[in-house]
């Protein structure tokens, strides 16, 4: 973890911490106070005390002419401006910069001085032959590491200083001179490990070979999220090593990689786009909420691929664009009218036949040949006296169905012009349904029949003793028409009206 000289300067380190430094500064040693007299340093808009400066390249106070002035005293080994020993770099390991905090020392091993991350500097003597301290400043022990297999201190071989491609080097500590196996624990680089997790596979190392772990080395390391291999190359059921994410993983639509060797199950087709989760997209087809199915993962989206897509707007899609009951194809005049792929609706400007529409208005609403969308059963169907749907449009009143009712006639009557009319007295159709037993033109009293105006007796057939005086009657034997009528038939009431006769 040393190097023979450091070249790193504190200068960024310092500017990193400024600000914690001065909102600090009092704190430090008690040196930057607001005294009667005190020394300012522009450099960081620190002030210190009387007898103090600010170091050369540290927010902080120090003696005037001490360690930190970046100026290298009689009694000092170096003065690198700060009064820091190092700081922690990107990796989070703590780097020692040119010149320790006392400035007694340059902080290099072999310099004599134990410095900090040190476990020993003995100078020039440092790596020698059965010197305890390594030229990185690492204690050794005094057998391991002579190059001389010492079986009573329990060594197996001794490479001597540096690791060998059979033997580990003391720098593997208690492994140090032991015969350097795939599952120590300890890296032997010489003897081509890229790893040793002891035998046990983890995200980043193959515990049975000491290789790193990597997606296309024929190994399935689950610790590292593998689920399959296949030599990196993509198959039908594995993603290769250039998938990303989904590398060595058991493919599917939706795995956000297109792998062009896959078939979504029910799609009928290789993938050809793949939106990771398999939403829908403009152009590519999701996996339909992980039901895959027709259409899956395929690109370019389009009304008539049989994959609803749902933004695209799509609410149905039939495999081919075809029409079915419940979604419009992609004929053209469904794309004209903009309802292609969408579930047919009357009113929708698009007549779907296979829906059961046998005519189309703009907007649903009646015509005089088609019945609107408030129609119900027969929406979008030509318009019929008889289908249950009273259509104005039409020239219909009413319409009760096919046969008469007691307000409305039915499609049999005659004349067709009183058909789907209200049924009334005076249409010239006998209307059995409401009541009616005769019926004349304009409801005009006939010689059988009670005219509009016989009130409930209307459009009844005539009779002596009805109550309702119909002059063009003659009952049978009087000698003229009714003349009275009082209701009572074969009853003398008055002297005025014989009501066998409805004459006087």
């Amino acid at each position: 973890m040393h190097r023979s000289r450091q070249t790193h300067s504190v200068r960024s380190w310092g500017f990193g911490i400024v600000v914690a430094m001065i909102a600090t500064v009092g704190a430090i040693g008690g040196s930057c106070v607001f005294d009667t007299k005190t020394n300012f340093c522009e450099q960081f808009g620190l002030r210190c005390k009387e007898g103090q400066e600010c170091a050369a390249n540290q927010a902080v106070c120090i003696d005037i002419g001490g360690c930190g002035n970046g100026v290298k005293e009689k009694d000092e080994a170096c003065d690198d401006g700060n009064i820091v020993d190092g700081e922690m770099n990107a990796a989070g390991v703590f780097v020692l910069d040119e010149c320790s905090h006392d400035c007694t020392s340059t902080q290099e091993c072999g310099n004599g001085i134990q410095d900090k991350g040190e476990e020993c500097d003995h100078g020039k003597d440092n790596g020698t032959r059965d010197n305890t301290c390594d030229t990185t400043c690492h204690l050794v022990s005094f057998v391991c590491g002579n190059g001389k297999i010492d079986q009573d201190q329990g060594e197996q071989c001794d490479p001597g200083l540096m690791d060998s491609a059979t033997c580990n080097s003391s720098m593997a500590g208690p492994l140090g001179c032991k015969v350097s196996t795939c599952g120590d624990s300890y890296v032997n680089a010489t003897a081509k490990e890229d790893c040793d997790s002891g035998g046990i596979d983890t995200a980043q190392c193959v515990g049975a070979t000491c290789k790193q772990s990597l997606c296309g080395d024929s190994y399935i390391n689950s610790a590292a999220g593998e689920e399959c291999e296949s030599g990196g190359n993509d198959t039908t059921v594995c993603n290769g090593k250039n998938a990303g994410p989904a590398s060595c993983h058991l493919t599917f639509c939706g795995d956000g990689y297109v792998n062009l060797t896959f078939t979504p199950p029910g799609s009928g087709g290789h993938e050809t786009c793949d939106n990771l989760g398999g939403v829908d997209t403009m152009t590519c087809n999701g996996n339909n909420h992980g039901n895959d199915g027709p259409g899956s993962c395929q690109s370019p989206a389009s009304c008539g691929d049989g994959y609803t897509n749902t933004a695209r707007g799509e609410q149905c899609d039939n495999p081919g664009g075809s029409d079915s009951a419940t979604c419009n194809g992609n004929s053209t005049m469904a794309t004209m009218a903009g309802v292609e792929c969408q579930k047919p609706t009357c009113g929708d400007g698009y007549r779907n036949t296979m829906a059961g529409e046998q005519c189309e208005t703009a907007g649903g609403v009646d015509t005089a040949a088609c019945n609107g969308k408030t129609a119900g059963a027969v929406s979008c169907h030509s318009s019929t006296c008889g289908d249950g749907y009273a259509n104005a449009m039409d020239g219909e009143a009413c319409d009760k169905g096919p046969v008469d009712s007691a307000t409305c006639n039915g499609n049999t009557a005659s004349p067709m012009s009183v058909r789907c009319q209200l049924a009334t007295c005076g249409d010239n159709y006998v209307n059995l349904a409401a009541g009616e037993e005769c019926d004349s033109t304009s409801g005009a009293d006939t010689n059988t029949c009670n005219g509009s105006g016989a009130g409930p007796l209307s459009c009844h057939r005539s009779a002596c003793g009805d109550g309702y005086v119909n002059t063009k009657f003659k009952p049978m034997g009087a000698a003229r028409t009714e003349e009275c009528d009082m209701g009572v038939p074969c009853a003398d009431t008055t002297k005025t009206c014989t009501n066998c006769n409805c004459n006087p």
